[in-house]
């Protein structure tokens, strides 16, 4: 687990999610809201606001030569947190 900036992000690990999934929360009064992906809205007990977003399956595509010389392309899926949201005093 990561927490810093007004970000946290780290490994959950439940039956529901059928293992374990990285995860990122983003303060919503630091960051604007994600502009990628599913998230939801949650708030922590001391009543702080966050953005919730678990990894999301994303098609990787590697480069490669072949034999011949020409370039090729495997595929697979990992999962993969979306890029983080903008901060508020940076924009």
């Amino acid at each position: 687990m990561e927490i810093g900036g007004g970000r946290i992000t780290g490994t959950e690990t439940s039956k529901e999610l059928g293992g374990s999934v990285n995860f990122a929360m983003y303060s919503t009064e630091k960051c604007m809201p994600p502009s990628q992906g599913d998230y939801k809205t949650v708030t922590a007990v001391d009543g702080s606001k966050w953005y919730h977003q678990y990894a999301q399956p994303t098609v990787v595509k590697e480069a490669y030569m072949k034999e011949d010389g020409k370039i090729q392309y495997k595929e697979h899926i990992e999962n993969k947190l979306p890029e983080a949201p903008k901060r508020k005093d940076k924009i």
